[in-house]
């Protein structure tokens, strides 16, 4: 049996005496916490004000300096009030500053001795405050005596009087008194003090400088000295803090930001200190996003504008003057020049960082704004966007010795959302950024066009965009075309150097996707990789409508223009307007009115330096030319232009890929070329075309100069090909297979080759051609080829003649000028006895451009072409 003890357990009245111990016991520890939060508080209200105290002191001494104190003093609404009063035993006149106030008049005075910015707002404006100070107008004397300061606690509000200060005085002044500010009132607020007793009059002297740096980041550089000795450590004397004032000098707009806001501390051991205003590459860190905001009652910034940037030096926990120091600069870009040539509002861009802010994406520039309405850019400076790690170069710009920027670039897409490209510049969109205006343009480099001053950008990396170009889409905000001869975006005088641009739906160096009238003018792209994963690419422009001007574009150096799935061009990749009427004009610029401005220059793809420039098109009936891939719609006129690219796709043509059916009747090529590519041969040394490698090779259709058309509207004259074509379907010297295109005075002297050989014409791969003589071919080149291929039931059209090796009929031919200068790529240095440099020296002996057309500017050629052996047996050895 087990025996149970204790089972009564705890008596009511023993739980009762437990329970009314643990009450005493808590509302002793309650007293106690209670007592202790409230020193806590009052520790807080008293170094609030202290630090207002400081504040209004220094304030206060300013304000006396500029005679602004003396001005208030007899102002109708100075907001303060002047008492006798009892302060140690003494009678003393005292001015009473008191908020909130207890009367209706304007806080003038306040304004003056603690303005927005001088403290931490939450104190300024989160609470209820005294300040008493003595002003002896005669002798220019002011001196803050007192400070009291409360704010709402735990639901405990109270809000001062000017009645309140006798007693202040007399009962809260000081360490004896701090319970009676730990309970004040009724209400038993607590409330902080700082004032006459033991303050230091001791004053120290700030002086600070700055610098505003206009970079690859704007930002500013200050330094704060005290009592003009600029080594001794600023922590040792007092503790200055900065303001800086931001004022839009077009808009009139402020924005103060103090040091929580601006998170600007300066260094304890040389008073340096420094601020961004602008970084595109981190985020929250440019312009837009740190003055969307405006001080209050500020109108809103123009972003772009040029800005006054003030820096204005204190102390609230040492008694100091405030100084100051102003620069002046522009917010986005390099400068804005508001009286440039033809009334136009001029932007400088002097670094990547300004050509970047040109797009509204990033920087937020309103091109609409009427107080600033930017319609022109002017490079002034080359541009470098990367040096493959060196110290040069936007990506590599360290901001005092800080790690490099990078090419992370934030923008807005739709929306606040910042987000950024990957490592790439962010190209240019034109698009909603300006009504358009006759005379709007955008311009890069220094005109006038014929003084070919150029500015460069090199290195330039755009990837991951849907239309990746230096700029991507070009339209009016609503998408409809101009009217003819006016131009939404022009770009003239610049040189691209190393650019490597991939985009997805389009793809160009200089513009990805063109849907209204664009002009370019005077640029040369050298060494450019330009690709597009899924649609059209161009060395220049990806694809084109609605008015497009090329006049003297080059693409040189070791450039490859690669698309996938869509058309490929040396220079467009496609051109598709909305009507037949929109033009397409290469070197053949035409006013409104329809006349021809005379040409002056060339444009083209190769140069005597870019023997290996490839244009590549992959996917079933898409087109790669050498020069223009596909023109689809509109009203093409080309002119004066050449290319000696190496073309493949699906379509080639040497110079054009494909023509649509939808052309003008008026349109046309005329004075163009396209130079080809010979090898020495392995037995006889002589130059000859390799059969392995064509010039222009067609997976369907190929040709020399032209692969297809669908139109009987396009007229072909004054031009010629010296490149070998190959293609399975259908291949000719000089015009693939298509519509029954005119061709007049042109010549085709490169090898050609088909899968069926009974499909490759020497000069065309269909009679479907209106040929107008003379028109020639190399006979021995292609030999057993005809001329034109001609299928059952047609006939060889005229117009067309063989040159042959018989020296009779290629002397009447060949041109033997002075003037006709050759830059073959077959060894270019003549040191092979049987190379085309050794045996023709730097003339080249047939009809340049210029010969068929003395109205043509192109009187030389780039590239080779296989000579025939009678022509060589009675060429003198080096030309």
């Amino acid at each position: 049996m087990i025996t149970r003890k204790n089972r009564k357990g705890f008596t009511l009245a023993e739980l009762m005496l437990v329970v009314a111990i643990i009450i005493v016991l808590a509302s002793l520890a309650f007293v106690g916490v209670t007592r202790y939060l409230r020193g806590l508080r009052l520790l807080e209200m008293d170094n609030a004000a202290k630090e207002m105290y400081f504040a209004a002191q220094n304030r206060i001494t300013a304000a006396l300096v500029s005679g602004d104190l003396g001005r208030l003093e007899y102002a109708p609404e100075k907001y303060d009030e002047e008492k006798t009063l009892r302060v140690d035993g003494e009678d003393v006149k005292l001015h009473v500053l008191v908020v909130p106030a207890d009367d209706s008049t304007k806080p003038t005075l306040l304004n003056l001795l603690l303005p927005f910015g001088s403290i931490d707002e939450t104190i300024r404006g989160g609470g209820s405050y005294i300040i008493t100070y003595t002003f002896d107008a005669e002798n220019n004397l002011a001196d803050v005596w007192d400070v009291w300061y409360t704010a709402e606690w735990r639901g405990v509000k109270h809000e001062f009087k000017r009645d309140e200060v006798a007693d202040l005085y007399q009962n809260t002044r000081g360490d004896t008194n701090k319970d009676t500010r730990k309970n004040y009132g009724s209400n038993k607020a607590v409330i902080g003090h700082y004032g006459s007793k033991g303050v230091s009059i001791t004053r120290n002297k700030l002086a600070v400088t700055l610098e505003l740096i206009n970079d690859e980041v704007l930002y500013l550089k200050g330094k704060v000295t005290v009592d003009d000795k600029p080594d001794v450590p600023i922590s040792n004397v007092v503790n200055p803090q900065v303001n800086i004032i931001v004022e839009g000098k077009t808009s009139g707009a402020v924005r103060t930001l103090m040091p929580s806001k601006s998170g600007v501390t300066v260094k304890a051991d040389d008073g340096s200190f420094s601020f961004v205003l602008d970084d595109i590459t981190t985020e929250k860190k440019r312009f837009r996003d740190q003055f969307s905001e405006v001080d209050e009652g500020s109108s809103a910034f123009i972003f772009g504008e040029d800005i006054r940037v003030t820096v204005e030096v204190y102390s609230n926990d040492t008694l100091a003057n405030i100084d100051r120091a102003t620069a002046v600069d522009n917010s986005l870009f390099q400068y804005v020049n508001t009286k440039a040539d033809g009334g136009k509002i001029e932007a400088g861009i002097g670094k990547v960082r300004h050509l970047q802010n040109l797009s509204s994406d990033v920087s937020n520039v309103d091109y609409n704004n009427d107080k600033l309405k930017i319609n022109k850019a002017l490079q002034t400076d080359d541009l470098l966007w990367d040096n493959e790690g060196q110290t040069a170069g936007f990506v590599n710009f360290k901001l005092d010795g800080s790690t490099p920027l990078g090419g992370n670039i934030y923008y807005n897409d739709g929306g606040a959302t910042a987000k950024h490209t990957d490592n790439s510049f962010l190209p240019i969109n034109i698009k909603t950024i300006f009504e358009y205006d006759a005379g709007y343009e955008l311009t890069t480099g220094t005109p006038p066009v014929t003084e070919n001053k150029r500015h460069s950008i090199s290195n330039l990396v755009v990837s991951g965009a849907e239309h990746a170009g230096l700029f991507g889409t070009v339209r009016t905000p609503t998408g409809t075309p101009l009217a003819e001869g006016n131009i939404l975006l022009t770009v003239q005088n610049l040189e691209m150097n190393g650019a490597n641009i991939s985009g997805v739906q389009t793809a160009g160096a200089i513009i990805a996707n063109e849907v209204n009238a664009a002009r370019l003018s005077n640029i040369s792209i050298n060494a450019a990789t330009v690709q597009a994963t899924d649609g059209n690419v161009g060395g220049a422009v990806g694809k084109a409508a609605n008015g497009l001007d090329l006049f003297g574009v080059n693409l040189t150096g070791k450039s490859s223009v690669t698309a996938t799935g869509g058309n490929a061009g040396g220079l467009l990749g496609d051109f598709n307007a909305t009507d037949t009427n929109s033009h397409l004009s290469i070197n053949a610029l035409i006013d409104s009115s329809g006349t021809e401005k005379k040409v002056i220059n060339y444009s083209s793809v190769g140069d005597k330096d870019s023997d290996a420039i490839t244009v590549s098109s992959t996917g079933e009936n898409m087109a790669a030319g050498g020069l223009v891939g596909a023109i689809t719609k509109g009203y093409p006129q080309i002119d004066n232009s050449f290319s000696t690219a190496l073309v493949s796709g699906y379509t080639a043509g040497g110079l054009i890929g494909a023509v649509g059916s939808s052309c003008n009747a008026n349109s046309y090529v005329n004075s163009c070329y396209v130079g080809g590519h010979v090898i020495n041969d392995t037995t006889s040394g002589m130059p000859v075309y390799d059969d392995a490698n064509f010039n222009v090779t067609g997976t369907n259709i190929a040709g020399g100069f032209i692969g297809t058309s669908a139109t009987g509207n396009l007229a072909v004259s004054n031009s010629y090909t010296t490149a070998s074509t190959k293609s399975t379907a259908a291949a000719g010297g000089f015009y693939g297979s298509g519509a029954e295109i005119k061709i007049s005075n042109c010549y085709a002297t490169g090898l050609v080759n088909a899968t069926d050989p009974t499909k490759a014409g020497a000069f065309s791969g269909t009679a479907a051609v209106s040929l107008t003589a003379p028109n020639y071919y190399f006979e021995l080149v292609n030999p057993a080829k005809s001329a034109v291929v001609v299928a059952a039931g047609q006939s060889q059209p005229a117009g067309v003649s063989a040159v042959e090796s018989s020296f009779d009929s290629y002397t009447s031919f060949f041109m033997l000028r002075a003037e006709n200068t050759f830059f073959p790529y077959n060894d270019s240095d003549g040191t092979n006895i049987t190379s085309l440099k050794k045996m023709f020296g730097s003339r080249y002996f047939l009809p340049t451009v210029k010969d068929l057309n003395t109205n043509a500017v192109l009187n030389f050629h780039v590239g080779d072409w296989q000579p025939v052996d009678t022509l060589v047996t009675n060429t003198p050895s080096g030309g």
